[in-house]
């Protein structure tokens, strides 16, 4: 049995499953994590596997990920495939014996969420959901000056990414795996939100959205009640250049946030003053797909170092925010009439 000092010792060994951009990017951003090994890899193919696995010099590929996450050797599995197959891989993985870092979403939907919850808490494993975004330094910053009250009290906050895509990928517009504004984009901004209002589910949602000829949402807008005076706009498009500024206004103050899902630099706005001040991300001389990939090691390290501590949830993104954010994207599905092959809609929302 490991002790905590030796947890605090220990090499974390790394298995990931899939071989897309965001793995390629994941993989290259581990190198900045200490304490840490990319060990394994594993694909369909296993052709597939050992490309990768010779491209970043990780030791080990699988063709399939069931062998995998057998590997007695891993600690840890990040997942990067397709939305519709994070609940498979997350309970593949956990029934393995394995901590899970699974790219956002987590799952397609709540009852697929609570679903993988269970079973983590049942094995005594970690489970974290993927978005980076709220382990930049910068958020740490954020937290810091909402609770300290800099901007007095948050009464609106305001976020949204959108680019015009030409779907030229067969991935970018097959609905079958998931893509979507929604799925795609909106947990960015909804995440922020969430972090700004304290955590908790919106009282009201209204959502209205465009769906295409490949049966997704090329964008949609919500606003969201997070109690008297407290409200929310979001917004996400394919088909539009976006400012992709997040703007967080209190009593107090304002702080806007340039780029805010990969977010470097706040600007501060008080009444008595306004300010700068900037998070640079550590230097890499590895080209990513991603803007700012590099910084998708900060969540792995604090996933490491909350596993060195002995615990088996993220207190950033803990499992009631991870509910709630699903729960959020389900209404706005919902709303906009979005359904994905994998899903009735009608019979995953779950009662409140």
């Amino acid at each position: 049995v490991l002790t905590l000092n030796d947890m605090s010792q220990k090499i974390w060994r790394w298995g990931i499953i899939g071989t897309g951009a965001i793995c390629n990017d994941f993989v290259k951003a581990m190198a900045f994590v200490p304490a840490s090994e990319v060990a394994a890899v594993g694909s369909r193919a296993l052709e597939t596997a050992q490309n990768f696995a010779q491209k970043h010099k990780i030791k080990k590929a699988y063709g399939s990920y069931k062998e995998l996450v057998e590997d007695s050797n891993l600690d840890i599995i990040y997942i990067g495939t397709p939305h519709p197959f994070h609940k498979e891989h997350i309970q593949m993985s956990l029934n393995c014996g394995k901590h899970v870092l699974c790219e956002k979403p987590c799952t397609m939907n709540e009852k697929e969420q609570q679903e993988v919850i269970n079973l983590a808490k049942e094995k005594g494993l970690l489970l974290m959901n993927a978005i980076f975004t709220l382990h930049f330094p910068i958020y740490d910053k954020l937290r810091e000056m909402l609770k300290d009250g800099v901007l007095g009290d948050i009464t609106f906050f305001s976020a949204g990414l959108g680019y015009n895509i030409t779907f030229k990928t067969p991935r970018s517009r097959d609905v079958t795996l998931g893509v979507g504004a929604t799925m795609d984009m909106g947990i960015y901004p909804l995440s922020v939100a969430s972090l700004v209002f304290g955590c908790v589910r919106p009282n009201q949602i209204k959502a209205i959205g465009t769906i295409n000829e490949h049966g997704f949402d090329n964008q949609f807008v919500a606003t969201l009640d997070y109690g008297p005076g407290k409200s929310a706009v979001i917004w996400c498009s394919f088909i539009s250049n976006h400012p992709l500024e997040a703007l967080i206004v209190g009593t107090k103050g304002r702080i806007r946030l340039p780029k805010f899902w990969v977010a470097t630099e706040m600007i501060v706005e008080l009444e008595d003053r306004t300010f700068s001040l900037q998070f640079p991300l550590p230097y890499s001389q590895d080209k990513f797909n991603f803007p700012n990939s590099i910084g998708l090691h900060y969540q792995a390290k604090y996933m490491q170092e909350r596993l060195a501590k002995g615990n088996c949830e993220n207190d950033l993104i803990n499992f009631e925010w991870m509910l709630a954010l699903i729960s959020t994207t389900d209404e706005i599905r919902r709303q906009i009439g979005l359904n994905y092959p994998c899903e009735r809609l009608e019979s995953i929302i779950i009662s409140k």
